[in-house]
């Protein structure tokens, strides 16, 4: 079997075990509400889920293939997700109230991935962001040591 042909079997294999892990466990909602800037161009969803899909996933794709394996997972990802308006790329840098927050593992890292819930005024429904786009969000959970270490938020491809 040639070598790209095997990888991306790896590679497929290794995302569907990915999706299996995708389940948050349940919302645990903050004491206070954390007033945090959302970076721009970060990625919100409906569902924490989605997010792992597409961040998750999408450094396993850069680990088993490279920086082009991950921008067309990465970009292919968020054009579903989009499609399906279950996310959207917030271009510009907004404030909000971060009033809850879930995690979820991957298997490949050793800490547990934390998402905050917040609403966006004109909005009535909830979403989700990672927590290294909701800056005030994560150095309040540093400090209170629901995470060890800030985390790497890659680039969102354009």
């Amino acid at each position: 079997m040639s070598r790209p042909l095997s990888a991306g079997i790896g590679l497929l294999i290794t995302l569907s075990l990915v999706q299996l892990q995708a389940r948050a466990t349940p919302v645990d909602a903050l004491p206070t509400p954390i007033r945090s800037s959302l970076k721009a161009d970060s990625i919100v969803c409906s569902h924490p889920e989605s997010l792992f899909l597409i961040y998750e996933a999408s450094s396993i794709a850069m680990a088993g293939g490279g920086s082009d394996t991950f921008k067309s997972y990465f970009s292919a990802a968020g054009n579903v997700f989009e499609s399906r308006s279950e996310c959207l790329v917030q271009s510009q840098s907004i404030e909000v109230s971060v009033e809850g927050y879930t995690t979820m593992n991957n298997p490949l890292k050793p800490d547990p991935v934390v998402y905050g819930r917040f609403g966006i005024e004109g909005s009535d429904n909830k979403v989700w962001a990672t927590i290294g786009n909701l800056p005030a969000f994560e150095k309040n959970a540093l400090r209170s040591g629901l995470v060890k270490s800030p985390t790497p938020t890659p680039d969102t491809p354009r």
